[in-house]
């Protein structure tokens, strides 16, 4: 290897440990975040899933290294779902969800095509908060009312998204 290639190799790899360290402290953040939220909503996580990979690989079973890279960034898009509480003759489901980037679905490319993905300055990154009553996100959507509200999205200068969802008669503003 010649001596500019490997210079070249050591710098990519500098920002690769950047990388990795910011990757850290974000996802520190996230989960500081949900660990408040649960805590001032007086529930508590009870599993989580990603929501754009399949799990990482864990103790070397079934190992497949053809999967997506997505697969190891596993919080890219992940679900906290904090289980339902009953109130009155009702029971309400809660989930908070942190989507990291917009791009692919502002684009609408495959996972893959990350270079297609919309431009990381226009991009955004969401926390969603899911709210179920009486039902959850993949029963019949006739079976009661389910609400999927997106009140926050986390991007420079800009202010909080708040959505309005008619019930009826009643409208919720968040």
């Amino acid at each position: 290897m010649n001596n500019a290639i490997q210079q070249e190799l050591s710098l990519a790899f500098i920002e690769v440990r950047k990388a990795y360290r910011l990757l850290y402290f974000y996802q520190r953040r996230v989960l500081d975040t949900v660990k408040y939220l649960t805590d001032a909503l007086g529930m508590r996580v009870q599993s989580g899933w990603s929501l754009y990979s399949e799990n990482t690989p864990r103790n070397g079973r079934n190992l497949n290294l053809d999967l997506w890279a997505w697969d190891w960034l596993n919080m890219y898009m992940y679900e906290f779902y904090c289980g339902a509480k009953i109130i009155g003759d009702d029971s309400y489901q809660f989930a908070i969800q942190i989507q990291s980037d917009t791009g692919p679905f502002d684009e609408m490319v495959e996972a893959t095509n990350v270079t297609d993905f919309g431009p990381v300055d226009i991009a955004s990154t969401r926390l969603l908060f899911i709210i179920g009553k009486n039902r959850w996100k993949n029963e019949d959507e006739n079976a009661g009312d389910a609400y999927f509200y997106n009140i926050s999205t986390l991007k420079a200068k800009e202010s909080p998204i708040y959505v309005e969802k008619s019930d009826g008669d009643n409208k919720v503003f968040f």
